[in-house]
């Protein structure tokens, strides 16, 4: 068996315009799922160690299976038990390949997808800041929008959430400065670490910003799911000496 990120191998089927569809079917089984999807995505499986081959349920074969060690296999198949736990990778040929009774999906099954880099709280943003414009002009555009309302703020990041889980991604690093995306992270079917982003250059501001994040990381803390996290900083150019200590002196402390 082999190790893969967050435990998950997405099967997607890519086309030129990359196009996914609305969910068909979805079945949970406790922390295990896969969902039978249209179009570009056609399963998600949970992937556990160690690896139990009893109760094999089912075994999906593709075009083309990526497993992270060695070349893609050619005709690749998954054989998952009866907790969707895949417990066996086969070659053809290999004992145990029989594609009598197996789920064909045509395209790639790759590993789940990790999005390390995420602001799910700005997705109410999405198309009102010009792309390329540079850093300046990025922070010019931003203070000029206005706040949203938070019920469209909310429904913005669930549509962003859902987006990211449909074409396969099962990891997400997500940045927060606030807590407006915690409800929504509790509910994902995918994995969450948020990096809790402190900022400011004002010295005497270094304690009150590094408090606030801690009030922040324990609110997340206390989510049902999905309640890993840390704190973070900006950048170097974006924070006092103080809170980089400050910060950097609790991420020593908390490991």
């Amino acid at each position: 068996m082999f190790a893969m990120p967050a435990n998950t191998l997405a099967v997607a089927r890519f086309k030129e315009s990359f196009r996914h569809e609305h969910l068909q079917n979805k079945i949970k089984t406790g922390a295990s799922f896969y969902r039978i999807l249209s179009g570009n995505l056609c399963c998600l499986f949970s992937v556990d160690a160690p690896a139990c081959k009893q109760n094999i349920v089912k075994g999906y074969y593709t075009d083309l299976l990526f497993t992270l060690k060695g070349l893609p296999v050619q005709s690749g198949m998954v054989l998952v038990n009866d907790d969707d736990t895949i417990v066996e990778v086969l070659h053809p040929g290999q004992d145990g390949y029989d594609i009598q009774g197996a789920m064909y999906c045509p395209g790639w099954i790759v590993p789940g997808f990790i999005n390390s880099h995420c602001h799910l709280e700005l997705s109410h943003l999405e198309g009102k800041i010009p792309a390329h414009s540079g850093l300046d002009e990025f922070i010019e555009h931003l203070s000029s929008i206005r706040d949203a309302e938070l019920a469209s703020k909310q429904l913005a990041m669930k549509k962003a959430d859902q987006a990211m889980s449909e074409v396969g991604t099962v990891f997400v690093g997500d940045i927060s400065n606030g807590s407006s995306s915690f409800g929504i992270k509790a509910d994902s079917s995918m994995t969450y670490h948020t990096f809790i982003e402190r900022f400011g250059l004002h010295r005497s501001k270094a304690e009150s910003a590094y408090e606030s994040g801690k009030a922040l990381l324990k609110e997340l803390q206390s989510l049902r799911r999905n309640h890993a996290g840390n704190l973070s900083l900006h950048a170097p150019y974006s924070v006092s000496e103080e809170l980089l200590s400050r910060v950097c002196t609790d991420l020593v402390q908390t490991g």
